[in-house]
């Protein structure tokens, strides 16, 4: 029994791999040219957030149809799929002719790093300083 368990199973991987195998090589995915930039409302918070999209792609290389698969909340969402919108690929082949395909896809929204000194609360309340009754000569203060 379990002999011709094994053989039958054998006999499945041999048939099905190189058939795959095939398969798998006539296939092309589809390559994106034109990536948009989504634009966020300036009073929306600066957050690392991952926006998950279902982006269905056409013969001709344009978006088609985009859903919502894992989102954030509202002004994320929206800027994602609207930016998804109008992104533009290289469509999918198979056997050479192109084919519409759907691919989940992941807009990524992430806070820029600061550069340079960040001002504070305790910056701003120091007092101005004084300006010295001489001259500034390569740092030092010449009298009149």
């Amino acid at each position: 029994m379990l002999r011709t368990t094994l053989l039958a199973a054998l006999a499945i991987l041999t048939v099905v791999t190189p058939t795959t195998v095939e398969a798998r090589a006539k296939i092309e995915p589809p390559r994106l040219l034109r990536f948009v930039r989504a634009e966020l409302p300036r009073n929306a918070p600066l957050r690392d957030v991952a926006v998950v999209l279902s982006i269905t792609i056409g013969v001709q290389g344009k978006v088609k149809e985009v859903k919502l698969t894992r989102g954030v909340g509202a002004p994320w969402d929206a800027a994602a799929m609207k930016a998804a919108r109008r992104f533009l690929f290289v469509p999918a082949k198979v056997k050479g002719k192109p084919v519409a395909v759907t691919l989940p896809f992941t807009y990524r929204f992430e806070v820029p790093k600061r550069r340079g000194r960040i001002e504070t609360a305790r910056r701003h309340l120091r007092r101005t300083p004084e300006r010295s009754p001489g001259y500034h000569y390569a740092g030092r203060i010449v009298e009149k």
